[in-house]
C-alpha cells in the first residue's frame, strides 16, 4: 500500500503539469493533387493556429458575406490554371490556405447556389490574400 501512495505522490504532480507544458496540437496540412492546404477559422483558436501557419503558404482565401463581418464555411473551391483544373475541395472555409507555385490562377468558389470566379496572382514569395464575398441567402 505504501508503494502505491509513494507512486501517486510522485506521479500526480507530474500529471497535473503535463497539460501546461504540452505544445498545442497541430494537424499536418491536407493534400489534394499534390497541393498542400489547410482550412478552418471558425473559432478564435482555429484562426490563431492558421494565422501562425500562414507564412508557410502562398495563397489565403477568405469567404464572407458581402457588406458584413460574417465569415462562411461549407464552400466548394476549384482552382484552375489556364484551361486545367488543378485543385478541387468541398466543405472548406471560412479560411483556406494553399501552397501554390507562383502564377495566375482562376478560383471558383461556390456556396449553395452562388458561384464566384476571381483571378488571383500568387507571388514568388509572400502571401496573396483574397476575400471572396457572397450575397446573404
Amino acid at each position: 500500500m505504501s508503494v502505491i501512495r509513494t507512486l501517486s505522490r510522485c506521479l500526480l504532480p507530474l500529471a497535473l503539469l503535463a497539460p501546461l507544458s504540452a505544445a498545442p496540437a497541430q494537424e499536418a496540412p491536407a493534400v489534394v493533387a499534390d497541393i498542400p492546404y489547410a482550412s478552418g477559422g471558425i473559432g478564435v483558436d482555429e484562426r490563431k493556429m492558421l494565422e501562425s501557419a500562414q507564412h508557410e503558404y502562398s495563397l489565403k482565401l477568405q469567404f464572407a458575406i458581402t457588406g458584413s463581418n460574417v465569415y462562411v464555411s461549407d464552400v466548394t473551391v476549384t482552382i484552375a490554371r489556364g484551361d486545367d483544373a488543378i485543385f478541387q475541395v468541398e466543405g472548406v472555409g471560412p479560411w483556406l490556405l494553399l501552397k501554390l507555385p507562383a502564377g495566375t490562377y482562376q478560383v471558383n468558389a461556390t456556396l449553395g447556389e452562388q458561384s464566384k470566379t476571381v483571378d488571383v496572382q500568387v507571388p514568388a514569395s509572400g502571401l496573396a490574400n483574397r476575400v471572396i464575398a457572397f450575397q446573404e441567402q
